[in-house]
């Protein structure tokens, strides 16, 4: 990552669920996967993990809650996640912004991945 990182002790502590070797994939191309750092790249995996996931009970599918620190790439992996999802069938997204300034960014890291519409 081009920036450094830090993660706090109480976030070091806990560790993610186990993979299934089977099930858990992100359906990107080798540009995608290239234009993410490797932090970005483990949570867009995991986002896509947890997405598979539905809750007891009322059957809905599980979310995802992405707070990292400004300039992670948080976007990268909103698109990278966009794009895993278009290239397994779903077809609907939706990508709120508060200004223009971040409508820009969202078309730039959409394009970085190579999600072009």
């Amino acid at each position: 990552h081009p920036d450094a990182l830090c993660e706090p002790s109480n976030l070091r502590a806990i560790y993610p669920p186990p993979f299934d070797e089977e099930l858990d994939f992100l359906c990107l191309d080798e540009n995608a996967v290239n234009g993410l750092s490797s932090p970005q790249l483990e949570a867009c995996f995991l986002a896509a993990a947890r997405f598979r996931t539905r809750l007891p009970g009322s059957g809905y599918r599980a979310g995802f809650f992405l707070g990292d620190g400004t300039g992670s790439g948080k976007g990268r992996v909103l698109a990278a996640l966009a794009l895993h999802l278009w290239n397994l069938g779903q077809r609907r997204h939706i990508w709120v912004s508060v200004s223009a300034d971040l409508m820009q960014d969202a078309i730039r890291d959409l394009g970085d991945v190579g999600f072009f519409f």
